[in-house]
């Protein structure tokens, strides 16, 4: 199942990205894309979870540690 996991979310980054290029291209600012991409996916994930996982949050701090300056960094490129 977690490989699964993996290959969604990898999926699901792959057409954040996409969609934001289209939406540059298209003269939208790439601040707002990238609001909008990671406010909804941060909304589905929180749906999933409560719905799915029963509302447990709880994750190893190494989750956090790799992924906090990795979203940082793809939000500072996207600008």
């Amino acid at each position: 199942m977690g490989y699964l996991y993996m290959i969604l979310s990898l999926t699901c980054f792959g057409f954040i990205g996409i969609c934001a290029k289209l939406a540059d291209v298209r003269g939208c600012k790439p601040v707002a894309v990238f609001t909008l991409a990671y406010g909804w996916s941060l909304i589905f994930g929180a749906v999933f979870v409560a719905l799915f996982r029963g509302g447990d949050f709880r994750v190893p701090a190494v989750v956090y540690a790799i992924a906090l300056p990795f979203g940082v960094a793809s939000v500072i490129g996207g600008i």
